[in-house]
């Protein structure tokens, strides 16, 4: 929990130092394993923990129309378990997955009366639809993370539309979303004029990784080359 904390707000040290701390996914108290391994997930995906990130999912899998609830004396609950079965999928390369996950997260969610994570399942939704390459995906994504903002802010769900509105803002083109200590690296070896295959070598990552990532700074500045990423390097860097 202080991991997310953390994140949250912005303190990216802390909250890999905290989420470094935590238990695996298999050491998990029973009672609070769906909760805890649902917020470990998000994580997982921040810090590139593909490991951790195929745990969750087999944990998580068997237990996919249930709800992550945990509780003795406690209760804690993030919604339908698809949606950090979602979240996983899309950042394993299993699009298709990730996508059919999400959206059942959204339809659950929606029918139970949970409209906060109705709201970031469908964010969830947007920014993985954000890196597809289908006709029709970006504009959806659009749509998404729009209904996702008016909730997160009718709700008061501060980072969740602090999220929300980066997205919306790169979607349209308008404002780069801001990039993670390891996509700026990305970035950098993008303006090197390093092939995905040289990144991956360079940085000691899968190819497929190392393909996400540029995927994913292409649609956080709301671009469409690598010569764009290129530029916006040489104007940025300090």
């Amino acid at each position: 929990m202080m991991a997310l904390v953390h994140w949250y707000v912005g303190r990216e040290d802390e909250a890999r130092r905290a989420y470094a701390m935590s238990p695996a996914v298999d050491e998990q108290p029973p009672f609070l394993m769906m909760p805890a391994v649902s917020g470990l997930t998000e994580l997982a995906e921040v810090f590139e923990d593909r490991p951790l990130l195929e745990a969750a999912y087999r944990a998580l899998a068997p237990y996919a129309e249930l709800f992550c609830c945990g509780g003795a004396g406690v209760i804690a609950t993030t919604g339908s378990a698809h949606g950090p079965l979602g979240v996983a999928a899309a950042a394993l390369g299993r699009f298709d997955d990730g996508v059919r996950h999400l959206r059942q997260a959204i339809d659950v969610n929606e029918r139970v009366g949970a409209p906060p994570f109705a709201a970031i399942a469908r964010y969830d939704l947007a920014r993985t639809l954000a890196r597809g390459k289908r006709p029709g995906d970006r504009d959806e994504a659009a749509a998404l993370v729009a209904r996702a903002a008016a909730t997160a802010r009718e709700l008061g769900m501060a980072p969740l539309l602090g999220r929300a509105e980066r997205l919306a803002a790169s979607l349209a083109g308008a404002t780069p979303g801001p990039l993670t200590r390891r996509e700026r690296e990305i970035a950098e070896l993008v303006a090197q004029g390093l092939t995905n295959r040289q990144i991956a070598a360079t940085t000691h990552i899968s190819e497929r990784t190392a393909e996400n990532h540029v995927q994913h700074i292409l649609t956080k500045l709301g671009f469409g080359t690598r010569a764009q990423i290129a530029a916006w390097v040489t104007r940025t860097r300090p």
